[in-house]
């Protein structure tokens, strides 16, 4: 079995302390995993690869392909019930790839993930200041853990959300923005929404079943927690299509100055290319054109080509294309 880390917890005075495990063993010994009912345990594992899943499914009674499930992809989390026990899965805002499987039993919490994650050490303190006494100290654990997936989301969306504001901020002020910013910020979204929308989904399938290892008084409980993912959910959904106007947006704005450039050098070519009329009219080589040989024809050529241009010039200024 490729474990890279394995960890158990008792609560001692307001802390989770760390149990002493023999070294070499494939398992957790038997007298740990099979508590004595009057004592909360708090168990973790992280894993490598999917060589894992057959002890996990062995030693913690967990369906083989629920237990492979973290080290697929593309897997959609499921809830699942067997008497005591309660399965789901959790991720990790910061990293995409890592997943957990949270196991619950009436005296434990089992903790079984193919990467670290980044909230872990935040809920081991929590885990370790509340009060979970069996039967219920894997649901209140599970609640607690849950709860704490949830706030580390927020600061993820609040930062994004921020940035975006920068992002409206700068391009209302006339600014420009590089597209692959707008674009990072909406895959950090769609990565949130990925995240987020299946553990609604396994706590509304929660809710909504007469679960035998959640005690009514914390249903509530898990509704916060099924509230606040919601919240979550709708906050993301509020600014991708804003992402999506501010990309629209800096496009027209990119459109409308090169419309400007563009008649800008219209104008030019027009004004240029009247003036060039009289030059080539009296640039060809006639002998019979009397103006070559009038002593003012060239300062009149000149004065023709300026009263021809300004003429053009102050037209496009009053029909408002200049």
């Amino acid at each position: 079995m490729s474990v890279v880390e394995r960890r158990v917890y008792r609560r001692q005075e307001g802390r989770a302390l760390p149990v002493a495990l023999p070294e070499g063993e494939s398992a957790l010994p038997a007298e740990l995993w099979n508590a004595p009912q009057t004592e909360a345990i708090l168990i973790y594992e992280q894993a490598a690869d999917s060589s894992a899943a057959v002890a996990w499914a062995e030693q913690y009674g967990i369906p083989l392909h629920l237990a492979g499930s973290v080290f697929e992809d593309h897997t959609r989390p499921r809830l699942y019930e067997d008497g005591e026990a309660l399965l789901v899965s959790v991720m990790d805002p910061l990293d995409p790839e890592a997943e957990m499987l949270v196991l619950t039993k009436p005296h434990a919490l089992v903790c079984l993930s193919n990467r670290p994650m980044s909230w872990w050490n935040e809920f081991v303190v929590r885990w370790g200041r509340g009060n979970y006494l069996p039967p219920y100290a894997g649901p209140r654990a599970l609640y607690s853990l849950l709860d704490e997936v949830v706030d580390a989301v927020f600061p993820v969306l609040d930062a994004a959300q921020e940035r975006v504001d920068d992002l409206g901020s700068q391009i209302i002020a006339g600014g420009t923005v590089q597209q692959a910013s707008v674009l990072q910020e909406l895959r950090i979204l769609i990565q949130l929404r990925h995240q987020v929308a299946p553990m609604r989904d396994q706590l509304n399938s929660l809710l909504r079943r007469d679960q035998g290892c959640i005690p009514d008084e914390m249903r509530d409980d898990f509704a916060d927690v099924y509230a606040h993912t919601h919240r979550i959910l709708e906050s993301v959904e509020l600014i991708l299509p804003f992402l999506s106007t501010l990309i629209e947006t800096q496009l027209n704005s990119a459109s409308l100055k090169l419309n400007e450039i563009m008649k800008v050098l219209t104008v030019s070519s027009i004004v240029l290319m009247s003036v060039t009329l009289i030059a080539s009219i009296y640039g060809m080589n006639f002998k019979n054109m009397p103006e070559l040989n009038h002593p003012w024809g060239y300062p009149i050529a000149l004065l023709s080509m300026l009263l021809l241009a300004g003429g053009l010039i102050l037209t496009f200024r009053r029909r408002g294309w200049l």
